[in-house]
């Protein structure tokens, strides 16, 4: 396999995958800061309670919960 370190191409072999990680949990981090899951998790109630309502009987509430990550 060829392979330059140079500023294309800062990694060496076998190192793209720490750095993913990396950059992943970063990323996971950021989305937090932002309240991109709380966001999510609202539009996603409103879309399964649309999408039931019809299909739901007078009186019957729909509770929608979410299972927090890693329970």
């Amino acid at each position: 396999m060829y392979e330059q370190r140079n500023i294309a191409n800062p990694l060496k072999a076998g190192e793209e995958s720490s750095w993913i990680e990396s950059q992943k949990a970063s990323m996971v981090d950021r989305a937090k800061s932002l309240g991109l899951y709380e966001e999510a998790q609202r539009n996603a109630k409103i879309t399964f309670e649309s999408l039931f309502a019809g299909a739901i009987p007078e009186g019957v509430t729909l509770e929608v919960r979410f299972q927090q990550e890693g329970q």
